[in-house]
């Protein structure tokens, strides 16, 4: 398209409109909103989105009025912010096996403190002991 067919100000709308068509592309990823199970982040759609308008920025700079500018680097800020929460609750969560371990490991008596947790990738029926001689014990 030449700048003849579109003025500036509709080249200006359909550029800012693009941005925030990706950028609530990239948050409806980022907050589950797939209906793929209870909670679907699908972080690397996200990021690959996220990646798309920092690569757009860098093209684009120099040629962008201050208001896209603007529009852009607030645009990427925010999902870069929710990325990383998004990140942070998807550690937080643990898997089903986890859970459980750490559910057996919550119900041992407090005065059996000399047992350690199974390793990650031991089942939860073979827990190993260990006997700690010092004072106290």
């Amino acid at each position: 398209m030449s700048e003849g067919y579109l003025s500036q100000q509709e080249l200006s709308q359909r550029f800012m409109g693009l941005v925030v068509r990706l950028a609530q592309e990239a948050l409806y990823l980022l907050r589950g909103g797939s209906g793929e199970g209870p909670v679907s982040l699908r972080l690397e759609e996200a990021r690959a989105i996220i990646d798309g308008l920092e690569a757009l920025q860098v093209r684009v700079a120099g040629n962008v009025t201050e208001e896209e500018r603007s529009l852009l680097e607030g645009v990427l800020t925010q999902l870069r912010l929710v990325f990383v929460e998004a990140v942070t609750r998807g550690s937080e969560a643990k898997p089903a096996g986890k859970a459980q371990e750490s559910a057996v490991a919550q119900e041992v008596p407090s005065g059996e403190s000399g047992k350690e947790q199974a390793p990650a990738g031991e089942e939860l029926g073979r827990k190993r002991f260990v006997k700690k001689y010092g004072p106290g014990e």
